[in-house]
C-alpha cells in the first residue's frame, strides 16, 4: 500500500499515448521516480547531491529535479539509480547524470560530484541506462 500511495502522489497514474512510462529506481539511500509527464523526482539521502536539487538536503518526500524534464513521445525516457548517483535519458536520446562522481561514474569527463544534472557528452541515440554501485552503462541504437 505504501508504494501505491507514493506513486499516486508523484502523478505516476496518468497515461496517454505520448506519455513517458512511469518508473521508480532505488539507490543505496535515495530513490528516484519518473512521472508520465517526463518530470524526475527524487527523495531520501542527499549527502553527495544525488537528489539533483542543486544543494544537499534530506527529503522525506518526492522533490522535483529542477531543470530536467525528460520529454515525451519517443518512449526512450528512462532513469536509473546507483549507490549515490543517478542517470536519465531524455526523449531525444541525450543522457544526464548527477550525484557522486568520485570514480567518473557520471561520464562527464570529471571526478567532481554534481548536485544538479549535467549533460553526458558523446552519447547520442541512447535507449536504455543502468547504474551500478559506482558505474553507469548506456545502450544506444548505433550498430
Amino acid at each position: 500500500m505504501r508504494r501505491v500511495l507514493l506513486l499516486c502522489c508523484m502523478g505516476l497514474t496518468a497515461f496517454d499515448a505520448h506519455a513517458v512510462t512511469p518508473m521508480v529506481a532505488a539507490g543505496e539511500s535515495h530513490s528516484i521516480g519518473l512521472s508520465a509527464d517526463g518530470k524526475v523526482y527524487a527523495w531520501g539521502n542527499d549527502v553527495i547531491g544525488q537528489l539533483g536539487v542543486g544543494r544537499t538536503l534530506m527529503a522525506t518526500g518526492p522533490q522535483v529535479v529542477p531543470g530536467l524534464n525528460l520529454g515525451q513521445g519517443s518512449g526512450r525516457s528512462r532513469a536509473a539509480a546507483g549507490d549515490a548517483h543517478n542517470v536519465a535519458v531524455k526523449a531525444d536520446g541525450s543522457v544526464w547524470a548527477w550525484g557522486a562522481n568520485n570514480l567518473g561514474q557520471l561520464g562527464d569527463g570529471t571526478t567532481a560530484d554534481r548536485s544538479s544534472p549535467v549533460h553526458v557528452p558523446g552519447l547520442t541515440d541512447v535507449v536504455e541506462v543502468a547504474a551500478g554501485a559506482r558505474h553507469t552503462l548506456a545502450l544506444n541504437t548505433a550498430s
